[in-house]
């Protein structure tokens, strides 16, 4: 009840300061489902995947939601964010704010600070800087690319890395490297709001469990 009067309160003054931008810069949002997906891996184990973000906000400052994880017959498991983003540069945002990962039986809150935007060759970049209550210090990055082949059709290229100060078996973090993950997918738009998608991904953990599959991806993208 403390952390859910928390965050109320915190979404509560940031959308009291939001609304208090003039006329010329209206109140505007955008949510994002990147990746609405099935992974089939060569264990032919099924996953069913999510990767979305939403804000709400102007020009300069919005708050941001972010959220994904994946759902299997027996799992359960997320990791999801709500931070307060700022326009430092062309292009970038530094963020700040919560972090909640979640699985079936456990919870773990961070402290974000998050740098995110778009690089040299319109790849787009965010690197999440972590801190949780036990001085455990994280690192989650991630960049993307699109390239077009027609008007219609895409190819989608994508990596994730995450690393850790310390241990956690609750939450299958590792000291040091954690996991990797390299997907590229193949996109048709049919609009532009919405496009179905096949593609592959490589995902790797490390550390005394490590492990590696190779996975097909079946999905849809979508925004509004």
């Amino acid at each position: 009840m403390n952390k859910l009067l928390k965050i109320s309160i915190i979404s509560a003054a940031l959308i009291s300061s939001l609304s208090a931008a003039g006329k010329d810069d209206p109140l505007n949002y955008k949510v994002t489902f990147d990746a609405l997906q099935m992974k089939y891996d060569n264990n032919k184990d099924k996953t069913f995947e999510w990767d979305m973000n939403a804000w709400l906000g102007h020009d300069l400052n919005k708050i941001y939601i972010y959220s994904e994880g994946e759902r299997t017959k027996s799992e359960n498991e997320s990791e999801n964010q709500i931070v307060w983003s700022n326009a430092i540069a062309p292009y970038w945002d530094i963020q700040y704010g919560l972090g909640i990962d979640k699985t079936e039986e456990n919870t773990k809150n961070w402290a974000v600070l998050a740098f995110s935007g778009m690089s040299s060759y319109f790849f787009e970049i965010r690197t999440a800087f972590l801190l949780d209550d036990n001085g455990n210090l994280g690192l989650r990055a991630s960049a993307e690319n699109e390239f077009l082949l027609t008007q219609k059709l895409r190819i989608n290229v994508n990596s994730e890395l995450s690393a850790y100060s310390k241990d956690d078996e609750k939450y299958e973090i590792q000291r040091g490297f954690s996991s990797l993950s390299l997907g590229t997918n193949l996109k048709y738009e049919i609009t532009k709001e919405f496009a179905p998608y096949i593609g592959l991904a490589y995902d790797k953990s490390f550390g005394d469990n490590a492990s590696s599959a190779t996975s097909l991806l079946v999905g849809i993208s979508v925004w509004f």
